[in-house]
């Protein structure tokens, strides 16, 4: 029997070593699958019928949030308890236009008085809305042709348009709503990149009703006795 080289073994153990560290789609669907279990059991075994009371029988959240389908968006970043408190629609570029149906039924089934757009940092969408996207599935281009960036050439111009163009969209669809005020639409860009200079993860604002100023958004009802809040103006792009 031939022995191996000394090379040769070399670069059959590197060959084995990069095999065992690149998992394959199938480990790493299983990996996820036994996490999510093994979580939601030790949920499950915490927790008692007291804890599902609040909501058990029917939901009345106070916020319909149109968020990113982005895996680093979560709405833990936004409430300590988002069960029951937060209708979410999510979707790639956070878009009204991709779902509406879920829209309506949080503002109009279950009239929450907050509607909150939410953008972020780093977002594919509005990325392929700015330089395109050419070679992607069809499914995902008609998405994308309802992204509205205003004409923006660089990221913090395109992630704000776009949540302005939504809150346009919204003000059209709830007007009445919105001038009884039983409804309130504000926008807002999660900075996971520290992109604007408030820190990572940071909670930035951009629009109340359809006001882009700094000053307006500061002086605005909703907004009384709140702290540190964070503002960006559309024009600068920068914190005020």
């Amino acid at each position: 029997m031939k022995k191996l080289s000394f090379f040769s073994i070399c670069v059959l153990f590197s060959l084995l070593t990069l095999n065992a560290e690149e998992p394959t789609p199938f480990t790493r669907a299983k990996d996820k699958l036994e996490t999510i279990i093994s979580v939601n059991n030790e949920f499950v075994g915490a927790r008692e019928l007291k804890d599902f009371e609040a909501y058990l029988e029917k939901q009345t959240p106070s916020a319909t949030i149109v968020m990113c389908s982005d895996s680093r968006v979560q709405p833990t970043s936004l409430h300590d308890n988002p069960k029951g408190n937060l209708f979410t629609i999510r979707n790639i570029g956070n878009q009204i236009d991709s779902n509406p149906g879920s829209v309506d039924y949080g503002v109009l089934i279950l009239k929450t008085p907050l509607l909150f757009i939410l953008g972020h940092t780093g977002c594919g969408a509005v990325e392929a809305a700015i330089k395109g996207y050419k070679g992607l599935p069809n499914t995902i281009k008609k998405e994308l042709d309802t992204i509205d960036v205003g004409g923006a050439t660089d990221e913090k111009e395109g992630i704000i348009n776009n949540v302005n163009n939504q809150i346009e969209t919204a003000l059209a669809k709830y007007k009445d709503s919105i001038k009884k005020k039983e409804l309130f639409v504000v926008g807002a860009i999660y900075d996971i990149h520290n992109t604007f200079g408030y820190g990572y993860g940071a909670l930035i604002f951009v629009n109340v009703n359809g006001e882009v100023s700094d000053a307006e958004i500061r002086n605005n009802e909703l907004f009384k006795g709140v702290k540190d809040l964070k503002v960006v103006s559309p024009k600068s792009n920068k914190k005020e």
